[in-house]
């Protein structure tokens, strides 16, 4: 939800046990680029980050304006942490079982910096 800051949603931990068995057959949609856009404004901690984008991208089939800004919006949140890097990775979106020797590795790199 534009404007709306992800931290404010209600909280569903105390809903019944029904309520929350219906909720889970709703499909939650969520706007990724407001979310990136909030995330610009909140101070990033001073930790390294590596943010692994899955290349081709198939988020190109969003709207126009979303197209046009979601990979420079990514990079700026990225940017905030430090080091911040963002890295395109040849995998389709949901990497984990495509390429799970290279997050394994970036997770090493990534203890070796603290």
């Amino acid at each position: 939800m534009p404007g709306r800051s992800p931290a404010s949603r209600p909280s569903r931990t105390s809903t019944s046990c029904s309520a929350r068995q219906a909720s889970s057959r709703r499909t939650e949609k969520v706007d990724q680029l407001s979310v990136y856009e909030f995330a610009h404004g909140l101070k990033q901690p001073k930790l390294p980050v590596t943010y692994l984008f899955a290349a081709p991208s198939t988020w190109t089939v969003g709207p126009p304006k979303y197209n046009a800004v979601i990979h420079d919006q990514i990079a700026g949140y990225v940017n905030g942490f430090k080091p911040g890097t963002l890295k395109k990775v040849q995998s389709p979106h949901y990497m984990e079982s495509a390429v799970s020797p290279r997050i394994a590795e970036e997770i090493d790199l990534l203890i070796g910096r603290l």
